[in-house]
């Protein structure tokens, strides 16, 4: 009897297919928790307004701004909950886990421009999006005249929502799918966290992020990878905004451009700099032919996708 032939590529690529698909499976429910959680929130919030009388749009605002951050916090709580009781014994592994570099001060500058010129292309890409849905009569930006201040809110954004992603996409995620190579698991994973956002320009910024920190992560260990999170979100995003928030107007417009404009000359410069060192790092951790295209045709994998463009959809709202 002739016995089959098993190619490696193709036993290969069922195992990535099966270990995206876990990583999937992880991911959505912790986001279905999420979602349902905030939903739910809202819900139980703003039903004793529409109850007792009619509630203008203003309103609705208002009681969004004001209750999200805390709902938003409750929701994470929840998310975490089946997070650490999932996967108790990888992350232990994870922060104990010794790095393969030490973060000295000069790597941790360029991380930071990279993460800055990351910012600057979230800023044009917006523009492009925002600018393309106008001419269709949509727009992506909310209706909420500002974005919430309160405390929760920036324990959320700042502080407690950066750890929990990157626990999710640069620790379980991440470490799930590594042993396919360093870049394909980096790559998948900033993939999966840019679906998280459910939002075009916040997706490719999302992205881009992921990327590096995904790096970081895997070379210098995951708690620099949340350090480094939380510094984007509270001094890039949330202190340098609210320094340029507070000029009149036509002075942020020209902040902004400047801003802007030194993010994508120092993202440019970095990897300019280091095109040898990241075009080694690339050959030396090369995934195996096929495997990208085995993880993106999962269908775990299609299912975030189509999940995630749903959402994208929803974002848009007309003029």
């Amino acid at each position: 009897m002739i016995e089959p032939i098993h190619s490696p590529l193709s036993d290969e690529s069922k195992e990535i297919k099966i270990a995206v698909g876990k990583q999937c499976r992880f991911f959505l429910i912790y986001q279905f928790l999420f979602i349902v959680v905030t939903l739910l929130g809202f819900l139980i919030v703003s039903a004793p307004y529409f109850l007792s009388k009619e509630i203008t749009s203003i309103e609705i605002d208002d009681l969004i701004r004001s209750t999200s951050g805390g709902i938003s916090l409750i929701g994470l709580l929840i998310g975490s909950l089946y997070v650490v009781l999932s996967q108790k014994t990888k992350l232990i592994y994870l922060l104990r886990r010794k790095s393969s570099f030490t973060m000295t001060f000069s790597s941790f500058v360029l991380v930071v421009v990279l993460l800055f010129a990351s910012q600057s292309v979230f800023s044009l890409f917006f523009a492009a999006t925002e600018s393309m849905a106008n001419m269709f009569g949509y727009t992506t930006v909310s209706t909420m005249t500002n974005e919430p201040t309160d405390i929760c809110y920036l324990i959320y954004a700042a502080l407690l929502g950066p750890v929990m992603e990157e626990v999710i996409f640069r620790g379980v995620i991440l470490n799930g799918i590594i042993k396919f190579s360093k870049t394909f698991s980096i790559t998948i994973s900033a993939i999966l966290f840019a679906i998280f956002h459910a939002d075009v320009a916040q997706g490719a910024f999302a992205f881009f992020c992921g990327l590096i920190l995904g790096y970081v992560a895997v070379e210098y260990s995951l708690k620099w990878a949340i350090l480094l999170h939380i510094f984007n979100n509270f001094v890039i995003s949330t202190v340098l905004g609210g320094i340029i928030s507070q000029l009149p107007s036509q002075s942020q417009q020209y902040a902004n451009l400047l801003l802007i404009a030194l993010g994508v000359i120092g993202g440019v410069l970095v990897l300019l700099f280091q095109k040898r060192t990241l075009k080694n790092y690339l050959k030396k951790n090369k995934a195996q032919r096929g495997s990208y295209r085995a993880a993106l045709t999962s269908a775990w994998f299609l299912i975030s996708m189509a999940l995630g463009a749903g959402m994208i959809v929803f974002s848009f709202s007309k003029l």
